[in-house]
């Protein structure tokens, strides 16, 4: 009975020990990942990841199921080319090569391991930026659009009068006030208005509003950098990553680089990465306003957009935190496009507009975006995206609990379309 017990026992300690073991492994691929144009989701699920494509908004843009084989994730795209995702992992130089004389990698250099997407560059681990901002969420400068089209900016800020604001409407005539806080919104005096303006903070979108007008953080260098700059011989295009800038480079006649890179006064500087050995490390330097150079001035790279509007902030994080904010009625559907049965997935928002997926279970790798507005009367629009490109055009009438139409494809083909509530 002794030796059964000891058996037993001996079993189970070598099951906890596996079932740690495994339970402390790093997978890698698993996570948020961004680029300049937009993001990856990868998730798992037994041995089958999915793999999410979003625009910078959050929209699903594609979504695959893949299998790891050996260090890769193979898949097949909407197009049934096969596609692999493969992963970097630096090097931890703090240790001795292993027994075998090979490098021990770096599992917990979040800001050097990236994904290398077959033909789309590479993806870095997506950041969230550290919010530690005072005064109820209002310290910082603030930017908007005024009612006359031009721009105005306010700063708030802790002094030892009290809640310094200044506006600046214009840069050589600020006008400066003592604020003070009741309950939670800011009451800041002003000229010709009995009792003051009172200001709102909203952290959902990081924006405070003051009377008709929404103002949005501003960051003087997301002022210098972010954007997409152009020139003869290439561009560069940098997007925010946290705290972190994400910076890609493109020689029209040699290959695209994608690194991390931080402020310093006027430049932005690749992070530095002692794991890559005789490495040359790239500076973005702002010159002047919509004008930038990766080799300290010779080469010159021009905003592509047009000045004012790419920084308009307040036109930008509106339309996000209008999408973010309102609410969605998901509803589930079956029925048929042409002779194959369909899945689908769609969200009917408050605004009448209407967004979802839906896939073919006899092609369960492939799935398809679908976007569009209901029209009342029970008719709805919709267009098909095969990953960036319009495939489809559909026009549906409610009959029941079914809606009935047709599917307009982009190479000529009408089928017809049923989607019944489940």
């Amino acid at each position: 009975m002794k030796r059964k017990i000891n058996y037993l026992l001996m079993i189970f300690c070598v099951q906890l020990l596996f079932s740690c073991s495994h339970k402390n492994e790093i997978d890698s691929f698993i996570g948020e990942w961004t680029s300049y144009d937009r993001d990856i989701k990868i998730s798992k699920q037994d041995s089958i990841y999915k793999i999410e494509f979003l625009d910078k908004s959050g929209q699903m843009l594609e979504s695959y199921t893949a299998h790891k084989i050996v260090d890769l994730l193979s898949y097949r795209d909407n197009k049934e080319i096969g596609r692999q995702i493969s992963v970097y992992i630096p090097v931890d130089t703090k240790k001795p090569n292993d027994k075998n004389g090979k490098p021990i990698l770096d599992y917990t250099d979040s800001l050097n391991i990236r994904l290398i997407v077959t033909d789309d560059g590479d993806y870095y681990r997506k950041f969230k930026a550290k919010k530690e901002f005072g005064l109820k969420g209002f310290a910082g400068k603030w930017k908007t659009k005024t009612r006359k089209d031009v721009y105005a900016i306010a700063s708030i800020d802790s002094t030892s009068q009290g809640i310094q604001v200044t506006w600046i409407g214009q840069p050589d005539q600020p006008r400066t006030f003592i604020a003070t806080f009741q309950k939670d919104l800011l009451n800041i005096p002003d000229f010709g208005v009995d009792g003051g303006l009172f200001a709102s903070y909203f952290k959902d979108c990081d924006c405070i509003t003051i009377g008709n007008d929404k103002y949005y953080r501003y960051d003087e260098n997301d002022f210098k950098f972010l954007g997409h700059w152009t020139n003869k011989e290439g561009e560069i295009k940098i997007s925010k990553n946290g705290d972190y800038y994400l910076v890609r480079t493109h020689l029209y006649q040699d290959y695209t680089f994608d690194f991390l890179a931080k402020v310093n006064g006027n430049d932005l500087k690749q992070l530095f990465d002692e794991k890559l050995k005789g490495a040359t490390y790239t500076t973005i330097t702002y010159l002047s306003p919509g004008i930038i150079s990766d080799d300290g001035g010779k080469t010159k790279y021009f905003n592509s957009n047009k000045y004012s509007n790419d920084f308009d902030y307040s036109s930008n994080n509106s339309n996000y935190a209008n999408q973010s904010s309102s609410t969605a009625t998901s509803k589930s559907f079956s029925g048929n496009v042409g002779k194959m049965k369909a899945l689908y997935f769609l969200n009917w928002n408050s605004d009448g507009t209407i967004s979802g997926t839906y896939n073919y279970p006899s092609r369960p790798n492939v799935t398809y975006v679908l976007k569009g507005k209901d029209l009342g009367n029970g008719r709805i629009e919709l267009t098909e995206y095969t990953g960036n490109n319009i495939s489809a055009q559909c026009n549906l009438t409610l009959n029941g609990n079914c809606y009935v139409g047709k599917m307009n494809n982009t190479d000529g083909r009408v089928l017809s379309m049923t989607m019944c509530q489940q």
